[in-house]
């Protein structure tokens, strides 16, 4: 089990699922966990938001999960992505990641069903009281068409097991909105790469990042440069990887990533239906950004 002191404040990679053939490619998978386990990150996130989940099956996320805590589990907090439209399946979706060893859950608000916060409170609730692991809440307006209000995370900082919140539209006023009302009751992560030197600025606690595939190591010194706090080391590491993040920012960015881990860590670029490949211009700005910033890793086999 990984030290969890200071926790869920760090910097954790959001990872994406290699597939080759239309199957999980596990092998590719371990490579990217062996990486991001020589590098430096506090932890990883499995079928979360940049893991294609909605596209996998069970058995599938239950070998991600199992890969994930046998490879790295003993140094790094494996948290497991779960989360749906539904109440019912979310919950059976933790029960499997807490039976396959996961550190905790990222349960992302419900989608499309666009319920009330009563009726999210309710949701995140039922998961808590279904498995004993700390769970951090996921809050992406732009996917799920629903936004936590300031009363829902009000809510949340004294809901006990809920031990932080994932900002992925990384809402700046809100967040310093919390830090005048409560700043420690709920720790707040950016899950937005561009953004995560203005939140930690405003009081941020970490990030969960999707950039974290490509260059685990620039970030994580960019963490830490934040957290010394080093101001003048996080901007320039920032001005370093900016070109790499807007360049992610084309088109889709898990296409763009998984397309960039092709070229430095030999994993194929394929994605799951309704995602597509990187029109040229995109893939040729990846790439340019790639080699400014000399980003390669070995692309040996794990044993």
């Amino acid at each position: 089990m990984p030290d969890i002191r200071g926790w869920p404040l760090g910097f954790y990679t959001d990872l994406v699922t290699p597939f080759k053939g239309g199957a999980l490619d596990l092998e590719g998978f371990e490579r990217l966990l062996e990486m991001q386990r020589e590098q430096g990150v506090s932890g990883v996130v499995v079928c979360g938001l940049a893991g294609e989940a909605t596209s996998l099956t069970p058995s599938e996320r239950s070998d991600l999960v199992s890969t994930a805590v046998c490879r790295v589990g003993r140094e790094l907090r494996v948290i497991a992505g779960v989360g749906t439209h539904c109440t019912r399946s979310s919950i059976e979706q933790a029960q499997q990641a807490a039976a396959l060893g996961a550190h905790a859950l990222l349960v992302v608000l419900p989608y499309y069903s666009k319920p009330t916060m009563q009726g999210v409170a309710c949701h995140v609730t039922a998961i808590r009281d279904a498995v004993d692991l700390p769970i951090l809440v996921a809050d992406a307006p732009a996917r799920t068409g629903i936004r936590a209000s300031q009363g829902l995370l009000s809510e949340l900082a004294w809901m006990k097991g809920i031990v932080g919140l994932v900002d992925y539209g990384a809402d700046l006023g809100r967040l310093a909105e919390h830090q005048l009302t409560e700043p420690s009751l709920l720790p707040q992560l950016c899950g937005n790469d561009i953004a995560a030197l203005p939140f930690a600025a405003s009081g941020g606690g970490g990030a969960v990042s999707l950039a974290g595939n490509i260059a685990p190591r620039l970030l994580v010194s960019r963490h830490h440069a934040l957290c010394a706090p080093n101001p003048v080391a996080a901007v320039r590491l920032n001005q370093n990887i900016l070109p790499l993040l807007m360049a992610l920012e084309r088109e889709h960015p898990i296409a763009a990533v998984k397309f960039a881990l092709s070229r430095t860590l030999g994993i194929s670029p394929e994605l799951r239906l309704p995602l597509v490949p990187l029109e040229p211009a995109s893939a040729r700005a990846v790439l340019g950004a790639l080699q400014n910033l000399e980003v390669t890793h070995p692309r040996r086999k794990v044993a």
